[in-house]
């Protein structure tokens, strides 16, 4: 089931890509879906499974936003990585503790990313720093909004399971 959702939240994240692209040129530079994607699987998984999930959703980001290809799974991959195991580490819980992950994921992604850049093809664009603050910022406000939500939704539904099943005996 973790595993469908995963998938149902790239497809998501590839078809928010697509419209956002599409109705404002800026959007893959101002917003990284799959980075919320990736950080949200880390949070809640095993550190394998936060490595794959951010090899696997780099290399989906990789082939939609025309960068080099391999520097976002590269990327994501260490993400995915570094962000399970600091959820194995230390107890995230607080909305302001999530933000604070979620913004140094992406701060920690932008700084990835331009220094393989500037390794690898040194004449390729390099992110200019205000689209880097920007995305720092909006993915970490659209990761705490979806794991506050996602944690209401998987209260709720704990409560409707206890109730179904009170009721049923």
């Amino acid at each position: 089931m973790p595993s469908l959702r995963f998938a149902a939240a790239i497809i998501a994240a590839v078809v928010l890509h697509s419209v956002g692209a599409r109705l404002w040129g800026d959007f893959p530079s101002a917003v990284d879906l799959f980075l919320v994607v990736v950080v949200m699987r880390a949070l809640g998984s095993s550190v394998l499974t936060g490595l794959l999930g951010g090899l696997a959703a780099g290399l989906v980001a990789d082939s939609f936003t025309g960068s080099l290809y391999g520097l976002n799974g590269f990327a994501d991959t260490i993400l995915g990585y570094s962000t399970a195991y600091a959820a194995h580490r230390f107890v995230i819980q607080r909305a302001t503790s999530v933000f604070v992950l979620f913004s140094l994921a992406a701060a920690l992604q932008r700084g990835i990313l331009i220094g393989l850049a500037l390794v690898i093809a040194p004449e390729s664009s390099i992110p200019s720093f205000f689209w880097s603050l920007v995305a720092v910022g909006t993915t970490g406000l659209l990761g705490t909004v979806l794991w506050a939500s996602s944690r209401r939704l998987s209260g709720r539904w704990r409560i409707w399971k206890s109730f179904r099943s009170s009721r049923l005996q």
